[in-house]
């Protein structure tokens, strides 16, 4: 089917992108483009700094993300059903929302991985520690341990099992 051709895509390009060859311009534009689309992180910290979301609130959006990634079919299939449409893009319905919840969190994954590692990573700074990606929050803080509790959470659930269903599923 087309999501495994996908998947095994996604795979395939990261794999190949880490040995370092001269792999031509064409090529690496070609890997450039899928590792942004695989792992481009809009949350990063400078930027959500900017908008005024903290270490906190950001951890409670990464940790909703995969949950929200079930919803992000839906106007698309409202819309067929509004139009009385059983099909959307030539696949069913089922099919469709299926596959677009599979893009989604397999997009997801590597942001996820990145944020949790982000948040748990500490440095100690002669008596105190900090959180290394927001020297701001330290770690004896009573909104970070649950900061540290939702990333590892995700940690031990989504980052490991949501791989293995997929490649279990391709096997």
């Amino acid at each position: 089917t087309s999501i495994k051709i996908l998947v095994a895509f996604i795979f395939e390009t990261a794999l190949l992108a880490s040995y370092q060859l001269d792999w031509g311009s064409a090529l690496r534009t070609l890997f450039g483009l899928g590792s942004a689309a695989a792992t481009g992180d809009v949350t990063s910290i400078a930027l959500t700094s900017c908008l005024g979301i903290d270490l906190h609130l950001k951890m409670k959006f990464v940790f909703a993300a995969p949950f929200l990634s079930l919803l992000l079919p839906l106007p698309a299939i409202c819309w067929a059903k509004w139009r009385s449409q059983d099909r959307l893009c030539g696949a069913t319905l089922r099919s469709a929302y299926c596959s677009i919840v599979l893009i989604a969190l397999w997009l997801l994954h590597p942001a996820v991985l990145g944020e949790c590692v982000l948040v748990l990573e500490t440095l100690r700074v002669g008596e105190r520690e900090y959180v290394a990606a927001d020297l701001s929050v330290e770690t004896s803080d009573a909104a970070y341990a649950t900061t540290r509790g939702l990333a590892l959470v995700l940690l031990c659930t989504y980052v490991p099992l949501f791989p293995s269903c997929v490649f279990g599923a391709l096997y």
